[in-house]
């Protein structure tokens, strides 16, 4: 576990500067009155957003280096949609993809990658952008939410936090279909604000929300209650009734199918397809919706059930600090942990400033105020589905912790949070914003270094580094020699994957999808080659050196690269 203890003395000095900037900077009230002109706030809003553009589209079809198994699913079903109209293996469009066993992943960004695969051909480039790019459309609707809730200054820290804090950075540069709600949601929520003035807005903003349900299956709960919330809020506020109903029965009409997904796997119905078009599964492993309190140790259940509550009213982009899934330094790297850490006093300062102006009756324009009613249903009913359904992991008597994924739907509402307290910081102190404005820079030149230095590179979710290239040189030697050849770990996307997504990726970059849908069923090699003691000297092994210690490796050429080797016969 991830702990302050792990921070390094670089982080530790950041840390005391963001405290001071905090704390010292509301002892007193120096420039309460001095704002930023217009054109700074421009100049320092550009910058911001292109250098948040730059650090998620640089070196992103090489960095990082490989393909995971979430990316080879995404890209090989993109493909498929692309090329058959349907996914692999259910041959229609479905609610849940299958992604290996035990575990399912939302299809949004399958569908979403589908044109830029079918377009400019499958590779890395092609199956990251378009999350990266939702990612840097994502910084403008922040920009646009802290602006409708409460002005320019929220606007500029909004923008800020969302483009550079590492965890909005990296999630933008690992293709995994529940990161797609980490950008849509920004999004949707500012269309639905921006729907409180006009209607067209509102319908975007449902339609957005309701698509929502289609990037994890936290979603199946949250999408439809937020569509509801966001519709009901905007009749309230005094629109025409009838957008709001349409808009709300719009949303609600999208997440039908996820509904019925969720239906089917609560009550242990069989899956069934909807009008022949959407099949909606019974997953193997659904842990949505089961009781917390039916998975804990008798004699603990109300401690570890407030230790979950806790785990949830912390979030996700800000409890990184002992949050289990962040082992790898993949969403917290050496250095940066800092800025996770001095968020939480900025959002108690947040909170702080809020309650203070509630109190103080201080007003408000009216699309505002509606807004942040909202806003703030939105975030109680995210954290009531995240305490109730989300996923919980019982590792001793006195601790859990949810899926960081199931996270990624309070991201939003920590960073405003966050930007409540970054602006009382601003208002109250010149030399506390030009201390936290340090802090930013400093944390955005460590993700940098981290990002395109080794660090990133060793430490990314990247399966089967060095297999890409053996793999080609193995087909080569293939089509060269016309040996039979038996490549360990040539796995073709015939049947539902297990551990070797990679290698349907990489089949896949050449294949016709409509032929392999004809192939479903087929046998295929996994890879490691198990129980193999004598190779034969006429095929083309490629293998984990691991796994041929005791073969007899005299009748091979013998080639490394990464994590595996290449044995094809002596010429």
């Amino acid at each position: 576990m991830r702990t302050i203890n792990s921070l390094s003395m670089s982080s530790l000095a950041v840390l005391l500067l963001a405290v001071l900037a905090v704390f010292l900077s509301n002892l007193h009230g120096g420039s309460a009155k001095r704002t930023l002109s217009p054109r700074t706030h421009r100049i320092i809003c550009v910058a911001v957003f292109a250098l948040g553009c730059f650090i998620r589209l640089f070196r992103l079809g090489t960095l990082p280096e490989g393909i995971s198994a979430e990316e080879a699913l995404v890209g090989v079903q993109a493909k498929a949609l692309w090329q058959t109209g349907g996914f692999l293996f259910d041959g229609q469009l479905t609610t849940q993809l299958a992604q290996w066993t035990g575990e399912s992943s939302g299809p949004l960004l399958a569908v979403l990658t589908a044109p830029f695969v079918g377009l400019f051909g499958l590779n890395a480039w092609t199956t990251r952008l378009p999350l990266a790019l939702l990612s840097c459309a994502a910084i403008a609707a922040a920009y646009g939410i802290g602006s409708r809730l409460s002005g320019k200054r929220a606007a500029r820290w909004c923008l800020t936090i969302y483009a550079l804090c590492p965890y909005f950075v990296l999630s933008a540069r690992m293709t995994c279909g529940a990161c797609t709600a980490v950008c849509l949601l920004p999004m949707a929520v500012y269309a639905l604000l921006k729907g409180m003035e006009r209607p067209v807005y509102l319908y975007a903003g449902a339609i957005l929300m309701g698509l929502m349900a289609y990037a994890q299956d936290m979603y199946f709960f949250i999408s439809p209650l937020a569509v509801v919330i966001a519709c009901v809020t905007a009749a309230a506020y005094g629109m025409k009734k009838r957008h709001a109903l349409c808009a709300g029965a719009l949303g609600m009409l999208i997440c039908l199918p996820a509904v019925l997904t969720l239906w089917v796997n609560l009550s242990g119905a069989e899956g069934f397809d909807l009008l022949g078009i959407v099949h909606i599964p019974a997953l193997e492993s659904f842990d949505k919706a089961q009781s917390v309190l039916d998975t804990l140790t008798p004699g603990y259940e109300h401690e570890l059930f407030r230790w979950k509550v806790w785990a949830v009213i912390l979030g996700a982009v800000f409890q990184v600090v002992g949050h289990l899934n962040i082992s790898g330094e993949l969403f917290a790297p050496q250095g940066l942990l800092v800025l996770y850490v001095i968020s939480i006093p900025l959002m108690l300062l947040g909170g702080f400033a809020l309650f203070r102006g509630f109190l103080q009756g201080r007003r408000s324009e009216r699309t505002q105020r509606y807004g942040r009613v909202m806003v703030l249903l939105l975030a109680a009913a995210t954290l009531t589905c995240l305490v109730l359904y989300g996923s919980v992991g019982v590792l001793n008597t006195d601790a859990g912790c949810t899926s960081v994924f199931d996270y990624s739907s309070v991201f939003l509402f920590d960073a405003l949070l966050m930007a409540a307290g970054l602006c009382r910081v601003e208002r109250r102190s010149s030399a506390g914003i030009s201390a936290v404005s340090t802090l930013f820079a400093a944390c955005f030149v460590m993700l940098c270094l981290h990002l395109f230095g080794a660090g990133y590179r060793d430490n990314a979710n990247v399966y089967f580094h060095g297999f890409g290239d053996l793999a080609a040189k193995a087909e080569s030697i293939r089509h060269e020699t016309d040996a039979k050849v038996n490549i360990t770990g040539a796995v073709y996307p015939h049947i539902a994957p297990s551990d070797a997504a990679e290698m349907m990726y990489l089949y896949a970059v050449d294949a016709d999808m409509k032929e392999v849908q004809k192939l479903r069923g087929e046998a295929y090699e996994v890879i490691y080659a198990p129980g193999v003691e004598e190779p034969d000297a006429h095929q083309v092994y490629l293998v984990a050196p691991k796994d041929i210690t005791t073969w007899d490796l005299t009748p091979f050429d013998y080639e490394e690269n990464g994590e595996y080797v290449l044995l094809s016969p002596r010429s």
